[in-house]
This record gives C-alpha cells, sequence and structure tokens, in this order.
C-alpha cells in the first residue's frame, strides 16, 4: 500500500495537484484548483481504512460538471467499470467509492485509472457544467 500510495500521490502532483494530510491526519486529500478560484478534492488515500483511495462523490457535488447526479453517477459506473480494481461503494451519489491503493501496483488497474482520475480532476476544475 506505501508504494502505490507513494506512485499515486506523485502522479497526482505532476498533474499540478496539491497533496497534503487532512486536518485529522488519517488520510491525503488530493486538491485542484478550479477555474472559479474554489478548490475541490475529488480523492483521497485513507490510510485508516488500511490503505484506500477514496472518490469523494460528496465533495464532487459542489464542482459545477458533477452538481447533477447524472455526472456523478457516470462516473461512478465508470469507476465500477476499472479492470483490476476491487471497488466498495454503494450506489449513493454522495458517498465515497474506495478500493485498496495497492490495486495500483497492477500495469492494468494504473492505466486504467490514471486515465479516469485525470477526466475527474479536468472536470473538477471546470468553473462551468460544460
Amino acid at each position: 500500500a506505501s508504494r502505490a500510495a507513494t506512485r499515486v500521490t506523485a502522479w497526482f502532483q505532476s498533474l499540478g495537484c496539491e497533496v497534503g494530510p487532512t486536518d485529522s491526519q488519517d488520510a491525503l486529500f488530493v486538491r485542484v484548483d478550479g477555474d472559479d478560484g474554489r478548490d475541490g478534492w475529488p480523492f483521497f488515500i485513507r490510510r485508516s481504512s488500511g490503505g484506500r483511495l477514496e472518490t469523494a462523490l460528496q465533495y464532487l457535488a459542489s464542482r459545477p460538471y458533477f452538481g447533477p447526479e447524472e455526472s456523478r453517477h457516470e462516473l461512478l459506473e465508470r469507476l465500477k467499470s476499472l479492470p483490476g480494481i476491487e471497488l466498495r461503494s454503494t450506489e449513493k451519489l454522495t458517498g465515497w467509492p474506495s478500493f485498496p491503493v495497492a490495486n495500483l501496483l497492477d500495469d492494468v488497474a494504473w492505466q486504467a485509472f490514471t486515465e479516469l482520475a485525470q477526466w475527474v480532476i479536468e472536470k473538477a476544475k471546470l468553473a462551468t457544467a460544460s
């Protein structure tokens, strides 16, 4: 989990995301700067849950692109279809679908997740829903 967390953290930083500890110190946040000057937090790596990478649908709902339920539903379905990812999720569109960050040591899972995560980050930055 540690190697995978280091790998994905460096990758998020290479995209210009800030990665840092949460106030509670139990997770790392991934923060993006929105085009509207507002921050977004699409992902967390939570140590307290055994090293899980979480997608924060709850926080993404405040970003224009992901505000409509259809957009978060699309993201949830895309997460569910990632190869090599053991996703734990409910159907709640303000939930926190997660998977063991160690899944990202598999090259197929890594490629699929980073493509999806880059799309999420790009959309989370948008100041409008387009």
